[in-house]
């Protein structure tokens, strides 16, 4: 039997009253964990293979990087706007 079960069945044998400061006092555990900066999420991403590079920061970026993507075809405003009639 894992703890959080041993603790369960010690919780679910207590009297009403005791079980419900117990909830209580539970709720005002912070279960936050601490977040990630975006260069820590990024080496993360790295190390799980989803990645194969970090991106350059933005401010480091040449303009080349920043132009936009010529293709063929319809612009994408106009395909949703057909498609939504």
């Amino acid at each position: 039997m894992t703890t959080v079960e041993r603790l369960y069945q010690e919780a679910k044998a207590l009297p009403l009253d005791d079980l419900r400061r117990l909830i209580e006092m539970l709720s005002q555990v912070e279960l936050s964990e601490p977040a990630m900066t975006e260069e820590e999420f990024q080496i993360h991403l790295m190390n799980e293979g989803i990645i194969s590079e970090l991106p350059k920061p933005l401010a480091e970026r040449e303009e080349e990087d920043l132009r936009p993507i010529q293709v063929k075809g319809q612009p994408l405003s106009e395909m949703i706007i057909e498609e939504r009639r």
